[in-house]
Order: structure tokens, then sequence, then C-alpha cells
């Protein structure tokens, strides 16, 4: 009985200290958003016409209207080689996972910002129990309790008031950051997919440019042997039969240059898949279908879906922020 009562009156203790404290929180809690100091960012205005006139290509497919450009677009050439591509290089790429790992950076930091900004509470509690021997040197008067316990509780608040800004302007500078961080992850990935892109184009067209110089070439030598034979002949002069060799000789080393050139470009597809030693079969570049076209819009919407773009817009926004941050601190 004894216990419970100690228990039950240092809670209620502990909870009239505990009331005032609270109060002070809210109390740091609401001047905080009082002021900010430095401006909020804007994005400026600019004229632009409500519609913009193109017009497609005869023949070419349009994407449907409004419909914007999917992130893996490569995957509208329906070409699964060209797919694993791309896949492989945006997981083993080097830059890529440098970009990643700054994202996660940035965003660790900026939860650490935001941490600043709440209240930091400690509560801990503790319990004894103690009991007193009866075989001490000193008798135990008669009603005294043999048992004792001892309950404790604990509280603490740490808080820093941001009267002008500055922890909440250094926030939004790191979440500016962030983005910014994002936008820059995103400006690795495209470029190395339009590259990869680019180059397997080019492999498939050398694939093309081979196999017409490889027909080429056989053309040319089935019609040196007709002119040898016409010259054993008499019909046509040594000087023919020499020109229908130096023709059959220019297709070999056009052809030999073209196989060069692939060589080149396949390893550069490996390089940038990851897979050294990569082995990419012959192809139709005929065979591909053709893309439909995005859709017709403003020239300022294609802009402002440019990842480097809306980073450069990041890094100003984060700029903006520090101005506050910096009239604070004077």
């Amino acid at each position: 009985m004894i216990a419970r009562t100690n228990v039950t009156g240092g809670l209620a203790a502990w909870s009239r200290r505990v009331r005032p404290m609270a109060w002070l929180v809210a109390l740091a809690m609401s001047a905080a958003g009082c002021t900010m100091m430095g401006p909020d960012y804007a994005r400026p205005a600019q004229p632009l016409p409500e519609r913009f006139v193109d017009v497609a290509p005869d023949g070419a497919p349009s994407g449907e209207a409004g419909a914007p450009v999917p992130a893996d677009w490569w995957a509208l050439y329906r070409d699964p080689q060209l797919d694993a591509l791309i896949g492989a290089a945006l997981a083993r790429n080097a830059d890529v996972r440098i970009a990643i790992a700054q994202v996660d950076e940035a965003e660790a930091t900026l939860r650490e910002a935001y941490a600043v900004l709440t209240p930091q509470v400690d509560l801990g509690a503790t319990a004894s129990r103690s009991r007193i021997s009866e075989l001490g040197a000193q008798p135990v008067p008669a009603g005294v309790p043999l048992t004792r316990s001892d309950h404790r509780v604990a509280l603490s608040t740490a808080f820093e008031i941001d009267f002008w800004g500055r922890l909440r302007r250094g926030a939004q500078a790191i979440e500016a950051q962030l983005l910014a961080s994002r936008y820059a992850r995103d400006v690795v990935a495209l470029s190395l997919a339009g590259t990869t892109a680019q180059a397997w184009f080019a492999l498939r067209s050398l694939d093309a440019q081979i196999a017409v110089t490889g027909e080429s070439l056989q053309v040319r030598a089935e019609s040196l042997e007709v002119v040898r034979a016409r010259a054993r002949g008499g019909l046509v002069s040594d000087l023919d039969v020499n020109q229908a060799e130096g023709a059959r000789a220019e297709a070999a080393v056009q052809l030999i240059e073209l196989q060069r050139q692939r060589a080149a470009v396949e390893r550069q597809l490996g390089v940038l898949s990851g897979e050294p030693g990569l082995r990419v079969p012959e192809g139709d570049l005929r065979a591909m279908p053709v893309p439909p076209l995005p859709p017709p819009g403003l020239p300022s919407a294609l802009l402002d879906r440019r990842p480097d773009i809306r980073q450069a817009e990041a890094v100003l926004q984060a700029a903006n922020a520090r101005i506050g941050v910096a009239r604070a601190a004077m």
C-alpha cells in the first residue's frame, strides 16, 4: 500500500512539472513560425503563346494528344535487345550508381535538417526495490515496512527557437538541393540511355552497310570474272581488267573498314552496358518499327521536362533559400 501511494504521488508531482514545460514548448513552436528572412522563390513569369503550331513530317505517326513521352522511351522501338542493353547500362554504370548514392546522401541530410526543427524530448524512468535486513545491528521498529519501492521519471526537452527562419530556410535549401540531386541522377540516366541507343542504331546502320557492301563486292567479283573472260577472247583490253580489279578491291577495302567500325561500336556497347566482350548478332534496321512522334505542344513545355533545366532551377531555389539563412545569421 505504501509503495502504491508513493508512485501515485510521484507521478502527480511529475505531471505538475511537465505542464509548464509543455506550455513552453508550444510557445516556442508558435514563435518559431513568426518570421522568415529572405525572399520566397517564385519562377519568373514569361509571356508565352497559348498554342504552338507544328507540322509533323508526311507519313510519320503522331502520338496521342497530351500524352507525355514515357520515361522508357526506348521501349517504343520494341526491340528486346535494345531494352536489355539500356537496362543493363542503367543498372551497372558507375556514373548512375554515384548519382543514386548522392541522392541517398541528400535525403539523409534533409531528414537531419527537419529533425532540428522539432523539439528533442528525452524521457527516462527508473524503479528500484529495497529490503531492510532483520539481522542488522539495529532492530527494525514496529510498523516500519521491511521493503521499500522507489520510482523516478525524468523528462528533458531541447528546442532551438527559429525566430528569423534560419533553420527553415536551411531546410528549404537542403530540400531544393535534394531535388537538384534527383534531377542530376535523371540527367546521367537520360544521357546514358541516349548514348546507348545511338550506339545501337549506329551498329544496326553498319549492319545494313555491311550487307549492301558485301553484295556489291560479290557483284564486282562476278563482273571481274566476266571482264577477264572477255579479255581472254580479245574483246577488251587489259585496262578494262585492271579497272574491274580496282573496283573489286575498293569494295573489299570498304567492307573491311565497315567491319572494323562495327567492332568498335560493339565494344562501346559492351562498355556502356557493363558487359566487356559483348557480342551482338547482326540485325536488320528496316525491321524496327518507326516510333510515334511526341505530341505537339509548346516548346517551353518540352524545356520544362528536361532534367538538366529542372536541375538548374532547383540549384537556383537552393541559392534563394540560402539568402534567408545568411540574413537570419546577421
